[in-house]
């Protein structure tokens, strides 16, 4: 909602950060877990990364 961007559109992302334990995510909100904020920059090199 925040960032004007479906969760279609950033589906793998969110899937990928997941499965490496950085990100939980519910009905109500998406949000880094504790590993996550440690490692934010990796977190956030999930969502930068460009498509190849």
């Amino acid at each position: 909602e925040r960032t004007s961007l479906s969760l279609v559109s950033i589906q793998r992302e969110l899937l990928v950060a997941e499965k490496r334990g950085l990100l939980h995510r519910d009905h109500q909100r998406i949000a880094p877990t504790p590993l996550g904020q440690r490692f934010l920059n990796d977190l956030l090199e999930v969502f930068l990364n460009e498509k190849r």
